[in-house]
């Protein structure tokens, strides 16, 4: 079993430096991502192998396909209990907050832009360490 990662943003320079983040804080040498919802569900489709588990760090307020619509799209479908979303938000409004987290597979919510620190805490997270066993933290 293994884990994918993959960062939705619609802003370019953010994915950008996401990536950076997240392959340099070994959460993920290779990290996918995607500018709109669609373009993920289209890849979980057509890649939800049993095997894999999917790790999304997820912006909510994006034009078309928001984080909202994403996450109750995957909601329904036959791979939901394999994906675990970390919300990438420079939101401070606790409703969406409190939203986000009404949500089983949001395992935290982070503010915008990620950090070293925050990739290594996420390797730990009860429903996704086993995964990053491997990595020096």
């Amino acid at each position: 079993m293994s884990v994918i990662v993959i960062i939705v943003d619609d802003d370019e320079g953010v994915r950008f430096f996401h990536r950076i983040i997240v392959s340099q804080s070994e959460l993920c040498a290779e990290p996918l991502s995607f500018g709109y919802g669609e373009e993920l569900l289209e890849y979980l489709d057509k890649n939800s192998d049993e095997a894999d588990n999917f790790l999304i760090l997820l912006d909510i307020n994006m034009p078309g396909m928001n984080g909202w619509d994403i996450m109750d799209a995957i909601s329904d479908k036959s791979y939901h209990s394999r994906v675990h979303i970390v919300v990438v938000t420079s939101s401070v409004d606790w409703v969406e907050h409190e939203k986000a987290r009404s949500y089983s597979m949001v395992i935290d919510i982070l503010e915008k832009p990620i950090s070293d620190a925050a990739c290594k805490r996420i390797m730990n997270y009860p429903s996704i360490a086993q995964y990053f066993s491997q990595v020096k933290k």
